[in-house]
């Protein structure tokens, strides 16, 4: 996260342990895939997982909303912060 929020006009969100980033994100494809990050294609936002979560994925099928709903969801723009309790 420290490595992406200086980037302008992107949005970092934390959701559970996963890490989504969307926005304008095509000049930095290079910098999120060397630091491990994939396209969601389905999202259109790349994501990442943490490592030790090999098999765990957040269901596609469900909404943006509801995942942030039942995980809880953090937004990190530049100094700002702004979290969502898990309900």
């Amino acid at each position: 996260i420290n490595e992406l929020i200086n980037f302008e006009n992107i949005t970092i969100e934390i959701i559970g342990s996963w890490i989504w980033v969307s926005g304008e994100t095509k000049p930095i494809k290079e910098t999120l895939k060397s630091l491990k990050f994939h396209w969601n294609k389905t999202r259109q936002l790349w994501q990442r997982k943490p490592s030790d979560e090999k098999f765990r994925t957040i269901n596609s099928k469900q909404s943006d909303s509801w995942i942030k709903d039942k995980y809880g969801c953090e937004t990190v723009k530049g100094n700002k912060t702004h979290k969502k309790e898990i309900a």
